[in-house]
Order: C-alpha cells, then sequence, then structure tokens
C-alpha cells in the first residue's frame, strides 16, 4: 500500500524533494509529516539493509546532488535500520491505548 505525506515546517529549511535524506540548513529543521494511510509501504533508504549501501558512489552522488563525503556517511555511517531512530511508542501503540481507555 501506498500513502502520501504532508510536511508542515515548523522552523528552519531543507531541500524540497530530497528523498535519501533531508539535510538541514544553517537554521535546522523541524517538522510534523501527515500520512495518508498508517500502514504504508516505506524502504529503509539508510542502514545495514539499505539498497543505497550497494549503489555505486558517483550514481548517488549525481543522482541526489550531495558530496561524495555525504554519500560515504550515508552508506557507512549508520548501523541502525533507518535514517532516524524509531520514537518510543508508535501512533499505533497510542492509538490501542486510548481505545482501551
Amino acid at each position: 500500500m501506498n500513502s502520501h505525506t504532508v510536511i508542515y515546517v515548523l522552523k528552519g529549511n531543507a531541500k524540497q524533494n530530497f528523498v535519501v535524506i533531508k539535510k538541514a540548513g544553517s537554521e535546522g529543521f523541524e517538522w510534523v509529516a501527515f500520512r495518508t494511510s498508517d500502514d504504508a509501504m516505506k524502504n529503509n533508504l539508510s542502514g545495514r539493509l539499505s539498497m543505497i549501501l550497494w549503489l555505486p558512489e558517483d550514481v548517488l552522488v549525481n543522482s541526489y546532488g550531495i558530496s561524495s563525503d555525504d554519500v560515504r556517511k550515508l552508506k557507512y555511517n549508520r548501523q541502525e535500520l533507518t535514517v532516524f531512530s524509531p520514537a518510543s511508542r508508535s501512533a499505533r501503540e497510542l492509538r490501542k491505548d486510548n481505545a482501551a481507555n
């Protein structure tokens, strides 16, 4: 299943349509994301299970307009399974708790 995401920027700036990472500007970047589906398919874009790990550096540099140094950081500096560590509780868990109360 697919979904759409609307991102509302609270503070700072970042490049638009930048799928690999949200690279913040000098002011930082804070946002809230609204998804149209809780069960949307998600792909790992970074970390141990990422397909990006197997793509040549030059392909990533030219495709996404990031430096070779940033590509190496993205490919090799993360042992997590995702770019951002998950929150302590998911939205689904919170809804279950609220429904039980």
